[in-house]
């Protein structure tokens, strides 16, 4: 029998590896993970025996001794752990909080502009003092997609913005390009000038992934 195999070509494909090229998997470290329910990447961290919170507005379907779910409203939930966790990791999820975007559960909030900063603040408390964080969003012209899939795209100005309390020891910015028809092929690194310039990331916004590895201040 003949098997029909897609291979589809995400940012995942640069943003896990640049997460595990900074953290020890030896640390056992105590991690949040900001965002977790549409992966697999908290209960993956629970196996290398890290102690993960897998923070979402979902509850997470997957179960290990290492493991928490926590399952709040990440704007309006307040009592999160302060100067607790080792690391965060924040996965290509900051741009979908309140905006609104039904796949995730996510509710509208009026004051959206405001709210990437306000999760950016709650994680910052979580963490201990130089604490570190894995931070990846789209990147390019700053907007908000008008397509089915909502999120923000992000650009200088708004990296700024949202990294003022914390140091940027890595940062590094990726363009999708090598294209089979509709699928994506391959992932390269450019300057955040170069992502800001490209034109048809509004097609496909996550054509450009920004990715940082920072540590609180």
């Amino acid at each position: 029998m003949n098997e029909l195999i897609h291979w589809e070509i995400t940012e995942r494909i640069i943003e896990y590896p640049f997460l595990f090229r900074h953290l020890n998997p030896l640390d056992n470290s105590n991690i949040v993970d900001v965002g977790a329910v549409e992966s697999e990447l908290s209960i993956k961290l629970a196996t290398l025996g890290h102690k993960v919170t897998a923070l979402d507005n979902r509850k997470y379907p997957h179960s290990h001794e290492n493991l928490i779910s926590l399952s709040v409203d990440l704007v309006k939930y307040i009592n999160f752990p302060k100067n607790f966790y080792d690391w965060g990791v924040c996965i290509s999820t900051l741009e979908h909080i309140g905006i609104g975007f039904n796949q995730y559960g996510d509710p509208p909030y009026s004051n959206k502009d405001e709210i990437d900063v306000l999760i950016m603040n709650k994680i910052y408390d979580m963490l201990k003092d130089a604490g570190k964080l894995i931070l990846t969003i789209p990147f390019g012209k700053s907007n908000y997609t008008q397509h089915f899939h909502k999120f923000k795209i992000y650009d200088l100005n708004d990296v700024n913005r949202l990294l003022s309390k914390f140091k940027i020891l890595v940062a590094e910015y990726w363009y999708l390009d090598k294209w089979d028809g509709l699928k994506p092929i391959d992932y390269y690194q450019v300057s955040p000038e170069e992502l800001t310039e490209k034109s048809d990331l509004s097609f496909y916004p996550t054509k450009g992934v920004a990715c940082f590895y920072l540590e609180k201040i």
